[in-house]
């Protein structure tokens, strides 16, 4: 590769790097460049960040082009619709067939072990935020993403509302991140999944799967944040403007319910929050609650994910109500039903 050619690498994204050639994916990994949740950050600016030769980084990027005699998956030229299955079929499954499997390594360590290595009770823990995230998130992408996308692909309906999909977008890519944090601290505790001399089988078979996870994830969200969801958003962009064009009004996704005034109330304005952090604070804020309590929820974008979270994870306990839909700011009442029903 010529020096101009290096160059033009360098200020190009990290996702749209690995987008075209998974491969790379491996060397970003080996620098510990993150091309899933960071994957929107030019090269030579991630490599300034991280103290990194750019000129070492791209030399690596060069010689993996040769590397592996694999069909490479030209997922760019994929259709949103086609490249939504892909993720369903592929990814999807892979999680759900593996979180049972980490679920039972990990408590098991945790029981056996943890005395001698105490990391392996938090490690336990941390994976069982991972999963229960997880399986949440998929029903919201196979529930309100993923149709939102196939509509939008299929048909460019112009009654489509264009915010909601934006809002869930960047709600999944929020969970992605949190995901990826959670995956980053097992990996540091872990020593980079590398068990101790005295590990038994079950303890190096977890450390093996615990990696083979993260690494399906980093595919799992670059697919979603680098291709799937720009495709999308560009797609519902060119059928608003073009309902606008045709002077068709947006339908709103919800009806509004009137402000409840309450000088009392609860409100949990998460906009300033990490997005690592702020799944952990909503549900713990939910269940500190007293049955026919409630709290506001203030955010910048529609949570209706989290509505399939909350469905997911604490089902018949929950009260959803807006009070506020945005365009700048959401605002949700969030109740704790009695036991038995609303």
């Amino acid at each position: 590769m010529t020096v101009s050619q290096h160059n033009a690498q360098a200020h190009r994204t990290v996702g749209e790097l690995v987008t075209e050639d998974y491969r790379r994916a491996a060397v970003f990994k080996r620098f510990g460049i993150d091309f899933c949740c960071g994957g929107g950050a030019a090269l030579d600016a991630v490599c300034r960040k991280k103290g990194l030769d750019v000129d070492e980084v791209t030399a690596a990027l060069d010689a993996a082009e040769g590397r592996g005699h694999g069909t490479r998956l030209r997922v760019e030229a994929w259709s949103p619709a086609f490249l939504a299955d892909y993720i369903v079929n592929e990814h999807h499954t892979y999680v759900r067939e593996s979180i049972p499997v980490l679920r039972a390594f990990t408590q098991k360590l945790a029981r056996v072990h943890g005395h001698n290595h105490p990391e392996l009770v938090r490690i336990a823990d941390l994976f069982e935020r991972v999963a229960t995230g997880l399986e949440a998130h998929l029903v919201s992408e196979e529930q309100v993403v993923f149709p939102s996308i196939r509509a939008v692909a299929g048909s460019g309906a112009a009654e489509t509302s264009r915010a909601p999909l934006r809002s869930v977008i960047q709600e999944m890519e929020e969970e992605h991140e949190e995901a990826g944090e959670l995956m980053r601290q097992i990996r540091a505790l872990s020593a980079d999944f590398t068990p101790p001399l005295d590990a038994c089988n079950t303890y190096r078979a977890a450390y093996v799967k615990l990696e083979e996870f993260e690494d399906d994830l980093h595919r799992h969200v670059h697919l979603e944040n680098n291709v799937l969801f720009p495709k999308a958003i560009a797609l519902d962009e060119a059928s608003g403007a073009q309902a606008e064009a045709a002077g068709v009004a947006e339908k709103p996704a919800f009806d509004a319910a009137p402000p409840r005034q309450a000088a009392s109330e609860k409100v949990l304005d998460v906009r300033l929050i990490p997005p690592p952090q702020k799944h952990p604070a909503i549900f713990s804020t939910f269940d500190a609650l007293a049955p026919g309590s409630y709290f506001v929820l203030v955010n910048d974008h529609d949570p209706v994910p989290l509505k399939y979270q909350f469905e997911f994870t604490r089902a018949g306990q929950v009260g959803w109500k807006y009070i506020e839909q945005g365009p700048d700011v959401w605002r949700v009442e969030i109740s704790k039903q009695h036991a038995g029903g609303a």
